[in-house]
């Protein structure tokens, strides 16, 4: 009987750990602006429960919030623009040749395909690893092709995250710490076997 009140104990740990911090999340990208903070600092507290770190929710996650502030918040910055400059490329894109247009919206392609894969490991890269903005941005390239299955899985599962909260929206005081831990969880396997090979 403990042991099954243990494990339900556990379960319930679980679900509100993951709730706590989807609410966190939430509240912390409320402004907008802080949205690349407040993923910095999620993922921050998802690579603590992987390391088995047991020290709350809240604490942990407003430490990761002032630790990585200043560089995911110019990351955020530097994808807001890089969004705006990729949306008029395609309205211009209308207005050009047939051939051009066609060279414009293969760069266009490939460019938002690079950032797509830096994104994959942007923030577990940053909450792991202590480097500059340039060392962040050149090893989450790095990870992305290296072990690309992994890559292509995460944004599976961010696309399949995006279309459950916009079917079932209730799923969004769960889904986005889910999703955060899953794709850690992917990204910190390469990592180790980064590591396992540099010590080989």
């Amino acid at each position: 009987m403990k042991l099954i009140n243990s494990r339900f104990y556990g379960i319930l740990e679980t679900i509100s750990n993951f709730f706590l911090l989807n609410l966190l999340w939430l509240t912390a990208s409320l402004p907008l602006v802080t949205l690349f903070p407040a993923t910095a600092a999620m993922f921050g507290v998802v690579r603590d429960w992987t390391a088995k770190k047991e020290n709350g929710i809240f604490r942990p996650f407003l430490s990761h919030f002032k630790e990585n502030f200043k560089q995911s918040f110019l990351f955020g910055m530097l994808f807001f623009v890089f969004a705006v400059v990729f949306v008029i490329d395609f309205f211009i894109i209308d207005e050009l040749e047939a051939v051009m247009s066609v060279l414009v919206m293969s760069l266009l392609f490939v460019l938002g395909l690079i950032a797509a894969f830096v994104l994959v490991y942007l923030f577990p890269v940053m909450v792991h690893y202590r480097l500059s903005m340039k060392g962040i941005v050149k090893n989450a390239f790095f990870y992305s092709v290296m072990f690309f299955p992994t890559t292509i899985v995460s944004l599976l599962l961010v696309s399949a995250m995006i279309l459950l909260v916009f079917f079932i929206p209730v799923s969004f005081i769960f889904v986005f710490s889910i999703t955060a831990y899953l794709v850690f969880l992917m990204c910190h396997r390469s990592f180790k076997k980064v590591a396992e090979l540099k010590q080989e």
